[in-house]
């Protein structure tokens, strides 16, 4: 009979047990309160300085020598485009402004877009490939007829 008690004693305390943690476990594995913003998985976003550049394809010349400059910390960016064999005297053009990082495109909700001049009434916007390059989208985010043709490769860095 002794044993008997034993064994109801035993269970009540693991039943006991399994009352106290059950909320603090279920705690810990709740889905975050609405009112915090979720973050995506994807590409991971540069964190220091990154200079893109390449060729973009030209209706009236051999191609745009495009350069971008993205700073994260203070989300500005610097775009210099030349075309150097067009005949125009200013043939070269840079501008800076600031960037905002969009997500979502198409059916793809992870793809993350940069757009350079948010407030703008014809901002530019480039689709990040990787880590490795950025894709020029046309100015309803939609991708180029070529997309690769609108690549810009992330400059490597001699370390």
């Amino acid at each position: 009979m002794i044993l008997h008690n034993n064994k109801k004693s035993s269970l009540k305390k693991r039943l006991l047990g399994v009352f106290i943690y059950l909320p603090i476990l279920t705690a810990c594995t709740s889905p975050p309160p609405e009112d915090q913003e979720a973050v995506l998985p994807g590409p991971l976003l540069p964190s220091q300085i990154e200079t893109y550049s390449g060729i973009l394809p030209c209706s009236d010349c051999a191609g745009i020598h495009t350069s971008l400059s993205l700073f994260p910390d203070s989300l500005a960016y610097r775009l210099t485009e030349a075309m150097p064999d067009s005949g125009y005297r200013d043939a070269k053009k840079t501008r800076s402004g600031i960037y905002q990082i969009e997500y979502g495109l198409g059916e793809d909700s992870l793809a993350v877009v940069i757009r350079l001049d948010p407030a703008s009434d014809q901002p530019d916007f480039f689709l990040l490939l990787g880590d490795s390059a950025l894709e020029k989208l046309d100015a309803a985010r939609n991708h180029q007829t070529n997309p690769i043709a609108y690549r810009l490769r992330k400059n490597r860095q001699s370390r």
